[in-house]
């Protein structure tokens, strides 16, 4: 029997509307990014948002440096090392990021 449908993106024929790596693809859009925006996250205002809001440069840089040591000091106690140790670069990067702003407001 021919399959009925051809995925127009993976030029996979199936008797289903979509191919498997459609079907996957669209459970990793669905799945939780435990890093970045965890399904906690969607609800109110951010720690985050408000240290930014209130806190100093100094105090914020100080507070995700915090973090970076936490998290990969911990990385490997809790059984979730490799989450742990994104975490911390999650924190790095948005504590990069805030150096690089600063440098770029500084050049202005």
């Amino acid at each position: 029997m021919d399959a009925k449908y051809t995925c127009l993106i993976h030029d996979w024929k199936s008797d289903t509307r979509f191919c498997q790596y459609c079907i996957n693809e669209s459970k990793d859009k669905n799945k939780e990014d435990i890093i970045n925006k965890p399904n906690h996250y969607h609800e109110g205002i951010q720690p985050i948002e408000v240290m930014e809001s209130n806190f100093d440069l100094m105090e914020t840089r100080g507070f995700l440096k915090g973090n970076v040591i936490k998290y990969v000091c911990r990385s490997n106690k809790k059984g979730k090392e490799l989450e742990d140790l994104k975490k911390a670069q999650w924190n790095l990067n948005k504590l990069i990021e805030k150096v690089e702003n600063e440098i770029h407001d500084r050049g202005k």
